[in-house]
């Protein structure tokens, strides 16, 4: 049965003082400030933390610490906006979300997955360096049989290769046929020197 609140209902959460006649959105007994935080948040005393301390330092709330500006990429400005804001998490926590919601692995396993393969690419032809705290560095690789388009089911995640050897073999469909044919047609003038 829906419990009718009366207008002189005052909401249940210790020192709030509002009632059913001030706030319409009344719900589970309390006022719509503090039901919103219980949605929210899972508390009605819970309070966001100040985005900025005053100097240029900035709040990201994945790392629950003040972080300088520079940690955080720019959004894009908004229509008639004259600059961009920060983003909410900073690079960091952007990246670690960046993985678990694309390719489905935590990034405790992308770190391991980094370091079997001693923070170099994947590819065995390649010596190039990687760092998966930078999104420029390196791709997360996926078997795009398994899963179809950009996102990963986590099962398919076949290792980190720097950006040019991922771009490679998404350019050759992940051909391996295609991928020996054109090695071995760049290695046939390579060997005898023939220029084009």
């Amino acid at each position: 049965m829906r419990t009718r609140y009366t207008p002189d209902t005052v909401c249940k959460v210790d020192g709030c003082d509002s009632t059913y006649g001030n706030s319409p959105r009344f719900a589970l007994g309390m006022c719509g400030m503090h039901y919103t935080r219980v949605r929210n948040y899972g508390d009605p005393y819970f309070v966001k933390a100040v985005r900025y301390d005053g100097s240029d330092n900035i709040w990201c709330p994945g790392c629950k610490q003040f972080k300088y500006k520079d940690d955080f990429g720019d959004t894009k400005p908004r229509r008639g906006q004259a600059r961009a804001n920060k983003n909410s998490h900073c690079k960091l926590c952007s990246r670690k979300n960046h993985v678990k919601r694309k390719y489905n692995i935590s990034w405790e396993q992308c770190l391991e997955m980094a370091d079997s393969q001693d923070y170099h690419c994947a590819n065995p032809g390649c010596d190039e360096a990687i760092n998966p705290e930078n999104l420029g560095s390196c791709h997360i690789d996926h078997d795009h049989a398994c899963c179809q388009g950009d996102d990963s089911c986590g099962n398919c995640v076949r290792g980190i290769l720097c950006v040019t050897c991922n771009v490679g073999a998404g350019n050759f469909s992940d051909d391996s046929k295609r991928l020996r044919g054109m090695a071995d047609y760049l290695e046939s003038f390579s060997l005898t020197g023939t220029n084009i």
